[in-house]
């Protein structure tokens, strides 16, 4: 049961971070295009959310910490940099390029070796 807690922490985690990268990447309005006020409006929903991504995060976590070893914990919580990476390839059509996916890869077998 723990480790189903870290991977929804890992997940939920994925999840803001994607969100962070919509909410940081949009470009304010130019002033007096009166879609200043909807950007603004949509900028705020997303922190909302955002923040709501960091009290599930820290929600499953700390219950997963509870209930196993921290050194089973954090490496399995530590992947959502895995998921951010594909949520962003899927959804904000980033490009997956050889060295991003070695790099990834590298991460995953250390992570692997460590845990």
């Amino acid at each position: 049961m723990e480790k189903l807690f870290a991977v929804l922490g890992m997940l939920a985690n994925a999840g803001k971070d994607t969100v962070f990268k919509v909410a940081a990447g949009e470009e304010a309005a130019r002033p007096g295009s009166g879609s200043i006020t909807l950007f603004y409006a949509l900028k705020g929903g997303m922190i909302a959310v955002l923040a709501f991504l960091i009290l599930v995060v820290i929600f499953f976590v700390l219950t997963a910490l509870q209930a196993s070893e921290i050194t089973l914990v954090i490496p399995i919580s530590q992947l959502s940099f895995l998921f951010t990476a594909l949520l962003a390839f899927l959804f904000l059509k980033e490009k997956m390029n050889l060295m991003k996916a070695a790099g990834i890869l590298m991460a995953v077998v250390s992570i692997a070796v460590i845990g």
